[in-house]
């Protein structure tokens, strides 16, 4: 009721990410079932009630002037100022032949007519500026730490770890709706998954040679 209550959908989902996949890979075979069963469940409330996703999603009375001066639209969405943010970005990924625009760039670009909005999206800004690389990298890198983590999960059923792979899940989830890939915070949860996996491991190897 609180979440609804801020209009915040897109910490409603990353929770939602977090704790379906901490169900889903813990050790816990009811806990596992209990994922399938939640999620089937869920999306078969939303199809047989008609829920409107792209309604709940859609901020009402988030436009973006700039946007509708410059472009004619006719679906809603596309006067949002999200929509905008979505079209100059994957505009400026175009034009720059996937290679990116350089670090820092979407803030100036000319359309931006002194806002200092981010593409909400960090995905989307790593195109804009770094390209096809900056979004090959960043996608390598949660894949990285995902399997590995997958792997320590799998092998020793530690807690912690199987919090560490919800973030990370969560992390993913949450680069679609904000700019965080520049915040200590995003850093911090990488950083805190590469050293609770060594220690996990460390613990491991001094367990075989008891």
């Amino acid at each position: 009721f609180f979440l609804f209550n801020l209009s915040s959908r897109s910490v409603l989902i990353i929770l939602g990410i977090e704790v379906l996949s901490l169900m889903y890979f813990s050790k816990s075979v009811a806990l596992r079932r209990a994922t399938i069963s939640i999620s089937s469940v869920l999306a078969l409330v939303i199809l047989i009630l008609g829920i409107s996703l792209y309604d709940w999603i859609r901020k009402s009375g988030d436009f973006a002037p700039t946007y509708q001066d410059s472009v004619e639209v006719e679906e809603p969405f596309m006067e949002t100022h999200r929509a905008w943010l979505i079209f100059e970005g994957l505009r400026g990924f175009r034009d720059s032949g996937g290679l990116g625009n350089g670090v820092a760039t979407f803030r100036i670009r000319p359309t931006n007519l002194g806002s200092r909005t981010e593409t909400h999206n960090d995905y989307l800004q790593l195109m804009y500026e770094q390209g096809v690389i900056g979004l090959f990298l960043i996608l390598f890198l949660f894949y990285f730490r995902i399997k590995e983590t997958i792997k320590i999960v799998s092998k020793t059923g530690n807690r912690y770890v199987e919090a560490s792979l919800a973030s990370l899940f969560g992390l993913v989830v949450a680069l679609l709706f904000v700019n965080i890939i520049n915040t200590m915070v995003f850093w911090s949860l990488i950083a805190l998954n590469y050293s609770l996996l060594e220690i996990v491991r460390n613990q491991e190897k001094e367990k075989g040679y008891k």
